[in-house]
C-alpha cells in the first residue's frame, strides 16, 4: 500500500512540475513558435525563387 502512495505523489508532483513549467515558459515557447513560423514563411518562398532563378531552363535568370 505504502509503494501505491508514494507513486501516486510522484505522479501527482511530475504533474505539478510540468504545470508549473508550462505556467513559467508559455509566452516564451508560444513567442519561439510563432518566430519559427513566421522565419519559414518569410524564407521559402525566396529560397524558392532562388532556386528557380539558378535551375530554370535558361540557367540562370531572375524573371520569376
Amino acid at each position: 500500500m505504502a509503494t501505491a502512495e508514494l507513486s501516486l505523489k510522484l505522479q501527482a508532483s511530475s504533474g505539478n512540475r510540468i504545470k508549473d513549467f508550462l505556467n513559467a515558459n508559455l509566452i516564451n515557447i508560444l513567442a519561439a513558435v510563432l518566430f519559427l513560423l513566421l522565419a519559414f514563411f518569410l524564407l521559402y518562398p525566396i529560397i524558392a525563387v532562388l532556386l528557380k532563378s539558378f535551375r530554370g531552363p535558361s540557367g540562370f535568370t531572375l524573371k520569376y
